[in-house]
């Protein structure tokens, strides 16, 4: 996987969370707050709505780990779907979380600001992941889920002291293993 792979890969998932952003607004909004869901959603579970919306998110979480680990089958539509879903909660869940530093409107820019240069950087040495997983007797993409998941767990622990950065490299992470899915299916 080179990284005009990865740029396209990259692109596509930038265009697509764009327009479903404002698609599911349309949808599932109401009263004007785009968090209409996680508001109701809280009053029915007694939890907050930060709460509510990484639970939403953590069924595709769970779909991608199952990828990763191999207990489903990979499809480019499900790819698609599960990476496409995760991306949009976490912008969500990084709007709730940080209202300071990223307005509900502002979604958008969020994925802006996650430019094609921001997820190019930094190397994808496929050898020493390789090496690194074996070592642990895990699979690439188990190794890749992993790290993500430490992430996961750690934005879930810190809830609000967590800074915009920490949820933009882990979406760019989710891109990178979305890329790495795809390219395997080639």
């Amino acid at each position: 996987m080179d990284k005009s792979y990865l740029s396209d890969v990259a692109t596509m998932r930038i265009e697509k969370t764009n327009k479903t952003l404002l698609r599911k607004r349309e949808e599932y909004a109401e009263d004007e707050s785009p968090f209409h869901n996680f508001y109701s959603g809280a009053v029915m579970l007694a939890e907050k709505p930060i709460f509510v919306a990484w639970a939403y998110a953590t069924k595709h979480f769970v779909s991608i780990q199952d990828m990763a680990e191999g207990r489903k089958e990979i499809s480019k539509e499900l790819i698609d779907e599960k990476f496409g879903d995760a991306v949009c909660y976490l912008l969500i869940i990084m709007s709730m979380e940080l209202p300071n530093q990223l307005d509900a409107d502002k979604m958008r820019s969020a994925l802006e600001e996650l430019r094609l240069d921001n997820v190019l950087s930094g190397t994808f040495n496929r050898k020493a992941i390789e090496s690194a997983a074996s070592f642990h007797n895990h699979s690439l993409l188990e190794w890749l889920w992993g790290s993500i998941f430490v992430r996961i767990e750690h934005l879930m622990e810190r809830g609000a002291m967590s800074a915009k950065v920490e949820y933009m490299h882990l979406i760019k992470q989710f891109i990178r293993l979305e890329a790495y899915m795809l390219w395997q299916l080639k």
